[in-house]
């Protein structure tokens, strides 16, 4: 068979004081940008050695004083002079390139209200927490993920979400044992079809959850482990279908057991999905794995 290897063409190093959580290619192909839980950087692909800091959160005094981290970042798939990115506050900020040489004030601010978990609590901080955007449908909407809830966002529209689906709802009443154990800090990436229609999201005890514009969310589970390498697959792995989340049962949840990654491939319906050391590709009414 074929064989493949990398090898290093460049490195992008000194940049960041903390770890490194989101990359985005521009769709001008020439820059992207790295983020950290304080700071963004752009850089040109051709410079190494050189980046600019657009973003800095990072107090100048006290870390004390710090209220909110930056979570996931992406560029716009066609404006190559906007860029968003979350923070643990819920909020979204749109950028343009073009304003400023750093990013003080977003041209576009997308914040979870406070209403959107009208009972306010220990953990109402942690739950408005954005852990994903991408912006869908050509950067007409953007979807974000929180700890319980995917949201769909008119990019014009920044009061609130044109329409919200709850994919962990099931946890709501459980959350501190969640907090105990860590798993309400779990950072959940989401994905969307090509036509903007289909959303996906990961979940516990490996689930995948598909949720539908128009139709309720579904649980796709590999049933089996996945092949190793010296014994490959023949067929497809089975899988086992929820068709609704809301018959999930806290607990029979595995919370060790997660999907993390998410990826939706650009012109077909076909979704990976990531969680600690296994790999799922999903295809319409059938999967592979690795």
């Amino acid at each position: 068979g074929v064989q493949m290897a990398a090898s290093l063409k460049r490195q992008y190093g000194g940049a960041h004081a903390y770890h490194i959580h989101s990359i985005s290619i521009n769709s001008d192909n020439e820059t992207f940008i790295s983020l950290d839980s304080l700071r963004v950087n752009l850089w040109h692909l051709q410079r190494d050695a050189q980046r600019f800091p657009i973003v800095d959160i990072k107090p100048k005094d006290n870390m004390y004083s710090l209220t909110e981290i930056v979570t996931s970042g992406t560029f716009h798939p066609e404006q190559c002079h906007t860029l968003m990115y979350t923070t643990s506050r819920g909020r979204m900020c749109m950028h343009d390139l073009r304003s400023s040489a750093t990013l003080k004030e977003p041209a576009k601010n997308f914040e979870i209200a406070e209403t959107a978990y009208p009972t306010k609590h220990f953990f109402s901080e942690v739950l408005t927490s954005i852990s994903d955007a991408k912006f869908i449908s050509g950067g007409r909407y953007v979807l974000s993920r929180d700890y319980l809830s995917l949201r769909l966002w008119d990019v014009n529209m920044e009061k609130k979400p044109v329409e919200v689906f709850p994919v962990q709802e099931y946890l709501s009443g459980h959350l501190p044992y969640l907090y105990q154990n860590n798993a309400l800090f779990d950072r959940f990436q989401c994905a969307a079809s090509p036509d903007g229609n289909a959303f996906a999201t990961g979940s516990y005890s490996n689930r995948t959850i598909i949720q539908e514009r128009k139709a309720s969310a579904i649980a796709l589970t590999a049933a089996g482990p996945p092949p190793s390498a010296s014994s490959p697959s023949k067929s497809d792995i089975p899988i086992k279908v929820t068709p609704s989340i809301s018959k999930l049962d806290f607990n029979t949840t595995k919370f060790n057991e997660k999907v993390l990654l998410t990826a939706w491939h650009p012109k077909e319906h076909i979704v990976a999905v990531s969680g600690m050391t296994r790999l799922d590709v999903y295809q319409k009414k059938k999967i592979l794995a690795s």
